[in-house]
Formats: C-alpha cells, structure tokens, sequence
C-alpha cells in the first residue's frame, strides 16, 4: 500500500549515497596504498567495514524478500476487500468520516507502517556516522508474526461479514484503509465513527443456523447459537425463511426477535412449507 511504497525508495535512495560514500573513500586511499604510503591494511579496513555494514548483500537480500511476502499479503487483503472503498490518506479519511451523507462510518484499518523499517533506519544511522546497531535487526516484522496474521484474518472475515449483511443500509459508510486518526500501536483495527471520532468497534458475527426445539401442527420454535463477537451490540434477531422448492413463492420471509434473545416462536407454520432458515444481526451502531 501507499506507505510500503514510500519504504522502498528510502532504501534504494540509500544504496546509491552509500555507493557514493564507498567510491569517495576508494578513490582517495587506493593512490596512497599503491604509491606506497599508506599500508594495505588501512585498505582492509575500509572493505572489512563495508562486509559488516546493514549494506551487505545478506541484509539486502533478507529486506527485499520481506518486502515481497509484506506487498503479498497486502495483495490479498486488497482483493479481499475490492468491493470496499479503500482510503490512503489522512485527507481522505478525514473527508469520509466527516461526510454529511452518513451517519457513521465504520473503517478496517490495516496499520503496516506503525513499526519502522529498522534496516532503513539503520543506513541512516551508517551514512551519518559510521556506525549502526546489528541488534535493532531482530524485530519480528508483522507479517512473519502468527498472532498479528491471525489476528488480521480474524478481524477481516468478521468486518466483511458485517459489511455483507448490512451493505444496504444506506446511513453507514464502510472503508478499508492504512492510515489512523488514533495513535495506537495495534497493526489491525475495526473503528467505528461518529461526528468525525472513532472508538474500538467488534461488529457482531454472523449467528449459527437456527434449530428447532418444538413443533407443532401451528407453530415451531426456533434456536440458534450467538456469535462470539460484538455481543454487546445485538439489539435483536431477524429470522428468515424460505418455502420448500415446490412451493411457486421462493422468496424469504422474516420475522424479527423482541430483543436480544436468541429464541423465536413463528405461528400458523406449516410443516411441509418451510425448509430452510437463518437468521442475522440487528446491531446497535448509535
């Protein structure tokens, strides 16, 4: 995304000053060494540093591989979420939370450039004085960390799966974006914004499908298993029904919870007609 493609040419513009830092220094000591006034060993010196400097080619290989697998996943989570108005900058995100044709917007955050890129800071650190620190190197970077990758598939099917069941409600905006109004060090995010502020949102899941625990010639009653996220915002259920297939109606109809219970009783039910069920989510945004 847009701040992974800043990274990149920070380090390639790097490569180059150090090139240039390199050849200065060459060119400067290789007549002194050869005319005999200066040991060889100062010239060891100089190509012993650059083998152990963050520019050698074992610490360029490993970033330009890690860039790959990050622009992979971020890939995937693009095509993940095609259908979902993607926000690169604060401007824009500003202009959407602030938009006066919602009333909320609720925003997948992907936060990839919260940690810094330590082997770009450690070329700075290099160039400027000679010097750098091989420890600041061992940091897990996010996408090879298996708590930060679950956690983002987690959050990703859960947010698509709110967006999915309430994509026609006209008064919410949903978005996926890489930049944060909050300064948090979370790399994954679900917000929720009102009046241009966001809070931590946990949209509620899709329930399991419902069970029938009595019938009768009249009535059956209906129960179904919560999902586990976002209970706290379930105002009440929707249950939906379809009529067997040799019925001429194909179409689904519903029939609403008084609150939050997970139970349902739907009267004059004919046995033969209703062979399908589901029910979803009506959750309190506001």
């Amino acid at each position: 995304m847009k701040a992974l493609k800043h990274r990149s040419p920070d380090a390639e513009k790097r490569c180059p000053d150090y090139k240039k830092k390199l050849l200065k220094t060459l060119s400067s000591l290789l007549p002194v060494v050869r005319g005999g006034d200066e040991e060889e060993g100062k010239l060891s010196d100089v190509l012993e540093k650059v083998s152990s400097s963050p520019f050698q080619q074992v610490y360029l290989s490993s970033w330009i591989s890690g860039k790959e697998k990050e622009m992979k996943l971020l890939s995937t989570y693009l095509e993940y979420f095609k259908n979902i108005q993607l926000v690169l900058s604060l401007e824009d995100l500003d202009s959407v939370v602030n938009s006066l044709e919602y009333d909320r917007v609720v925003c997948f955050s992907l936060k990839t450039d919260g940690n810094q890129d330590d082997l770009v800071e450690q070329m700075y650190a290099f160039l400027r004085t000679g010097d750098w620190t091989q420890e600041h190197l061992g940091a897990q970077p996010w996408y090879e960390n298996p708590k930060i990758t679950n956690d983002i598939k987690s959050k990703a099917r859960q947010f698509r799966g709110f967006v999915t069941a309430n994509e026609h409600d006209g008064s919410t905006k949903f978005i996926f974006t890489n930049v944060h109004k909050s300064t948090g060090e979370n790399v994954v995010g679900i917000q929720l914004y009102e009046d241009g502020h966001p809070t931590d949102f946990d949209p509620p899941g899709k329930p399991e499908k419902p069970r029938a625990t009595e019938k009768s010639d009249s009535s059956i009653t209906l129960e179904w298993k919560e999902s586990p996220h976002g209970i706290s915002s379930i105002q009440k259920y929707t249950v939906h029904f379809q009529p067997a297939a040799s019925d001429t109606s194909r179409e689904w109809t519903s029939v609403q919870t008084a609150g939050p219970e997970r139970v349902v009783t739907v009267v004059d039910w004919t046995p033969k007609r209703l062979t399908c069920s589901r029910s979803t989510v009506n959750a309190k945004l506001v």
